[in-house]
């Protein structure tokens, strides 16, 4: 049987500045993308996961974030 569920790609964000390479895209706390401190959205930390495994969502990024992006 075909196996119709989604995949959903994500990434690492965390707040440890000091972390920061250059695939790392810097973001600053907005209440669209509900992020509480400066973080840093890690390009090269991706994973494809299940969509039932995702269990809220806390925002979402800004079009000016993904037009850095592109």
């Amino acid at each position: 049987m075909f196996d119709t569920k989604e995949d959903v790609t994500v990434c690492f964000i965390t707040t440890r500045l000091n972390w920061q390479s250059e695939y790392d895209l810097s973001i600053e706390p907005s209440t669209a993308n509900g992020l509480k401190k400066p973080s840093l959205i890690r390009l090269n930390k991706l994973a494809t996961i299940d969509k039932d495994l995702i269990t809220g969502k806390l925002g979402m990024l800004e079009d000016h974030y993904v037009l850095l992006l592109n």
